[in-house]
């Protein structure tokens, strides 16, 4: 029977993902820096030495380029992809930790990212259009939320 524990995991960083494609990553790989051997090369990828920074980079420029006029919409095919791809990598490598299935995990994950990236999206579009609060206080709020439900994932 699955660790559900796991499988929850897995979803909340796929949620992350979901919100902001880089913050379950990084957050994942911060985590694992200096955690001991890893197994498997997702995990030894993630492990590295210079993925906390690499990814962090990664992240803050996506936090960035959010709030940009320029940027797809998240629920267009290549963003959501991006996300779910995400969602799926940090689903597998968690639930492979946990000793569960790293399929499971990897379909938690990018399941979890997609619903995640779709109800952003409207609540987003709610707060913002229909209440009228200024887009960028709501982006940086959804910003603090995909970081924090990222690492409350990693602490349970």
């Amino acid at each position: 029977m699955a660790d559900l524990s796991v499988l929850a995991r897995a979803a909340a960083l796929g949620a992350a993902a979901g919100m902001r494609s880089m913050a379950a990553p990084a957050a994942l790989s911060r985590h694992m820096a200096g955690a001991g051997k890893s197994s498997g090369e997702l995990e030894r990828l993630f492990a590295h030495p210079s993925a906390p920074t690499a990814l962090r980079l990664a992240s803050v420029a996506e936090l960035v380029a959010d709030k940009l006029p320029i940027i797809p919409n998240r629920t267009d095919a290549g963003p959501l992809g991006a996300r779910m791809a995400a969602g799926a990598l940090c689903g597998a490598v968690v639930a492979r930790r946990g000793r569960e299935s790293a399929i499971a995990g990897a379909l938690v994950g990018a399941l979890a990212a997609a619903a995640a990236t779709f109800a952003a999206y409207h609540v987003r579009r709610a707060l913002t259009s229909d209440a009228g609060l200024p887009d960028l206080a709501v982006a940086v709020g959804e910003d603090m939320a995909a970081l924090a439900v990222a690492e409350a994932a990693l602490r349970g």
